[in-house]
């Protein structure tokens, strides 16, 4: 059985290297990309994409074009275009969907290479009219699926005061759709209640030190049951890297102790600069971290 849609989300094109990572990243993720582009080839169905599709809305002339080269390898479904997507926080200047038009996913759009949804986008409230989409794609199979940029979620609270809802009470709450894809939560999970779900695919790429053990995956979707199936892309192993984070850990801790000497030494009777001054002759400090501090507060030595 051919899958309907593949479904997928958060790809975060981007031409600048994650801090995070070891290996040849412009490398790696135009790989997954073409790993989708021969899935879409093979079973000749549409790509429904949850936004943020880039990692800025300011792209470069040359991610742009590597992208559109990429596209124009999408072949043409029989029922309507191969790429359809919202847009997401990081498709928009300033987050802010009248500011569309500035940005690179625009420019795909206007040359022809993906499909943008009227609704659907990061910021709105509620997920886009489903028909929308099935006049996008024709068939009775798409006349009750959702797509949002929105973050949702599964189990306990990714954060404490989380307000975002989580994936449970949004199918609750929208009973017209037995489908809806959902982006921004870059960990891929899916819900059922009753015969509806909801899909959130995660991102294809792992651009943070947290996702050292993410799967990126796009999932199968069969119109006929509403069943998805995940479909792991290609990933190497080990080329995650925690040391900025670690660098980051020492360096507070020695700031932290920078300030709490300050705070033992400090004298409330002295001026400001009469008290640097003072930190500076009792304290052995580098010289050129002396000249910096100097410079800064334009004191004299």
């Amino acid at each position: 059985m051919n899958p309907t849609a593949i479904l997928t989300a958060d790809w975060h094109l981007r031409d600048t290297t994650p801090i995070c990572r070891t290996d040849d990243f412009w490398k790696a993720q135009w790989a997954k990309v073409m790993h989708i582009v021969e899935l879409q080839n093979r079973y000749n169905c549409p790509i429904i994409h949850a936004g943020d599709l880039f990692h800025t809305w300011k792209t470069s002339p040359f991610l742009l074009s590597t992208t559109m080269e990429y596209f124009n390898r999408f072949t043409e479904v029989r029922n309507g275009p191969a790429f359809i997507t919202v847009y997401g926080n990081h498709d928009l200047p300033q987050h802010n969907i009248d500011l569309s038009q500035r940005s690179g996913m625009n420019t795909l759009a206007t040359a022809g290479k993906i499909v943008i949804m009227e609704n659907g986008h990061w910021g709105e409230t509620v997920p886009m009219d489903s028909f929308s989409l099935q006049n996008l794609l024709g068939g009775a199979e798409f006349k009750d699926v959702a797509v949002w940029h929105k973050f949702t979620y599964t189990g306990a609270k990714p954060w404490p005061g989380c307000q975002d809802p989580t994936a449970e009470q949004i199918l609750r709450k929208f009973p017209e759709y037995r489908l809806i894809v959902t982006g921004d939560n870059h960990t891929p999970f899916v819900v059922k209640y009753k015969d509806r779900i909801l899909v959130n695919p995660g991102s294809i790429t792992r651009q943070t030190a947290d996702q050292a053990e993410h799967s990126p995956r796009v999932y199968f979707w069969y119109s006929e049951d509403n069943s998805v199936k995940p479909i792991l892309l290609p990933f190497q192993e080990d080329v995650i890297t925690r040391e900025h984070l670690e660098v980051k850990a020492e360096r507070d801790i020695r700031m932290e102790a920078f300030i709490s000497r300050l705070k033992e030494d400090w004298n409330v009777a002295l001026s400001f600069e009469d008290n640097l001054r003072e930190f500076l002759s009792v304290n052995k400090l580098r010289k050129s971290v002396i000249e910096l501090i100097h410079k800064a507060m334009d004191v004299d030595g």
